[in-house]
């Protein structure tokens, strides 16, 4: 799976992030598509176009996407950390592929998901896909491509300043749902919260 991380990180408090895998207006192409020509950061590959623009995500991963299209994952472990020297990384290789992997230290790593897709039932999941100190349960992400729906996290409350806080439980299945595409809105939070 590739990894990427963003070239400025911080633990400040942020609205949302914008993370596109293509940084353009794709409602050229579709005309229901989000315009995704301003995010705050885009995923770049070597057969991928490039919005100079916009800050490229710096991948650190040790496999290049087979599609040469920046990040594109339907399930996996996603997460944000801050700069780390990927080439003083520790390293790590999987048991059975070999594939090596390198390991961010767990003190740099800001928030994590773990999505994947459990409707085939012919293929068993892991029971523990990430250590439970960064995500104690997974959540379903899309079964099918949909251009109109995304994985986003849940609101938790709203401020008297109007910000919204997001629920950060290190849970996925609690923390993340899927809902409308709405690229840079924090949605409100449920009825009966501030």
């Amino acid at each position: 799976m590739p990894v990427a991380m963003a070239p400025v990180c911080s633990s400040a408090a942020v609205s949302a992030a914008v993370i596109a895998v293509d940084a353009i207006d794709h409602s050229a192409f579709a005309p229901t598509a989000p315009n995704l020509s301003g995010p705050d950061f885009e995923f770049r590959g070597n057969a991928d176009v490039d919005n100079p623009s916009v800050p490229d995500m710096i991948p650190i991963g040790l496999l290049a996407s087979p599609a040469g299209h920046g990040l594109a994952l339907s399930q996996g472990v996603v997460f944000i950390a801050e700069p780390v020297v990927t080439a003083e990384l520790e390293r790590a290789r999987e048991p059975d592929t070999g594939r090596e992997w390198a390991r961010i230290p767990a003190n740099r790593i800001l928030d994590v998901v773990v999505h994947t897709d459990d409707s085939d039932p012919t293929f068993p999941l892991c029971p523990t896909v990430i250590h439970p100190a960064f995500d104690r349960a997974w959540v379903r992400g899309l079964e099918h491509f949909d251009p109109d729906l995304s994985l986003q996290r849940r609101p938790l409350l709203r401020l008297d300043d109007g910000r919204v806080v997001l629920q950060h439980t290190r849970t996925s299945r609690a923390d993340f749902t899927t809902g409308p595409l709405r690229p840079g809105d924090v949605p409100p939070p449920d009825p009966g919260r501030r």
